[in-house]
């Protein structure tokens, strides 16, 4: 039972086979490939239903399968499922459906001819049987469940601003879901290229930020200062210093790592390893990927040290290996199941 928070994800090996039910919540991604990834087959990935706790981690992995893990085949009720006949899904739905075809391209419920995966009225129980010999007897669900899941569906697709069985909809789902971004999927020197809008929130704008200095250590402090203000104050005191960067230990980055308050001339201003982010994500879904590829942009190739005080869905996608050599940087989480984290300097 791989750690899902208050999901499921399930592996089953038998013998040298193996197959994964479910997929967790988004971040169950990691325990997944850690786990069942590594130059593993899995004769069967079976995605019971849609909810959240189940679905999203298997959205994520069929998203961004890594080439390590082959899949034979994928088990899962969408929107040609439901009713015969019909073209409906739900956001996660229509998500996964579009991940299974046009993303990981995989074998869709072929075991049951492309038709749903359902327990007929009358007659024997459908009995399946794996390669190494596992044998599966279907016992749910049967179409009435299907039927009833129907509505409720085409509900959320609604709410979600998807059209019901529109595969173009469903893939621009899946690139606007934050939760399923990967690290490897990061374009790093595009998103420091992107253009610089600045802050005009006035309340940011009149945040108080310093320059903290003790004992030969230095660390600025960034609130949700503007860019244009903080970086004003900055080359004054580096005129006076006669220094051309000011040099720093950490830097708590402003307004969380909002991209409207970490300019590239702000950042290109300082040299400093350490980048703290005092965010959960939530509501603004801060730190903003710009943001830290201008940071590592700007470091030229120098290590780097990116501190998080929640691990999110937000900021997890930079824990990973591939970038971290590629861009020299190490990112630094709170211990699992816990919140803050201890900087020293």
């Amino acid at each position: 039972m791989l750690p899902a928070q208050y999901g499921d994800s399930i592996a089953v090996t038998y013998g040298d086979h193996a197959i994964l039910i479910d997929g967790g919540v988004a971040s169950t991604y990691d325990h997944i490939v850690e786990r069942v990834g590594a130059g593993r087959r899995l004769e069967l990935f079976c995605v019971t239903h849609i909810d959240e706790d189940h679905i999203h981690g298997a959205v994520k992995l069929l998203a961004h399968l890594p080439r390590s893990l082959e899949i034979a085949e994928v088990w899962f009720n969408g929107y040609d499922h439901l009713s015969p006949k019909t073209r409906l899904g739900a956001k996660q739905g229509e998500e996964l459906g579009a991940a299974i075809q046009e993303i990981a391209k995989l074998p869709w419920n072929v075991t049951f001819n492309g038709e749903a995966a359902v327990v007929p009225d009358e007659g024997e129980l459908p009995v399946f049987l794996l390669p190494g010999g596992l044998r599966l007897t279907m016992l749910s669900p049967y179409q009435k469940q299907l039927d009833c899941l129907k509505p409720v569906w085409e509900k959320e697709c609604r709410k979600a601003g998807i059209q019901p069985g529109d595969v173009e909809d469903g893939v621009a789902a899946l690139e606007r879901d934050r939760r399923l971004r990967l690290g490897d999927h990061v374009d790093v020197a595009g998103l420091a290229a992107e253009a610089y809008s600045p802050d005009g929130a006035e309340a940011n704008g009149s945040s108080i930020s310093f320059l903290a200095e003790y004992e030969g250590k230095a660390v600025l402090f960034g609130a949700d200062a503007y860019s244009e203000v903080l970086l004003a104050s900055i080359q004054r005191l580096l005129r006076k210093r006669d220094h051309r960067k000011l040099k720093l230990d950490a830097c708590k980055v402003p307004h969380h790592g909002s991209k409207f308050n970490n300019s590239p001339e702000l950042i290109a201003a300082l040299d400093c390893p350490k980048w703290l982010f005092s965010t959960n994500g939530k509501k603004f879904h801060h730190p903003d990927g710009q943001t830290i590829a201008r940071i590592l942009a700007s470091r030229g190739g120098r290590q780097s040290e990116l501190y998080f005080n929640y691990r999110s869905p937000e900021n997890e996608v930079w824990d990973n290996t591939d970038l971290c050599e590629e861009w020299s940087y190490q990112a630094r989480y709170p211990k699992l199941g816990r919140e803050g984290l201890v900087v020293a300097v």
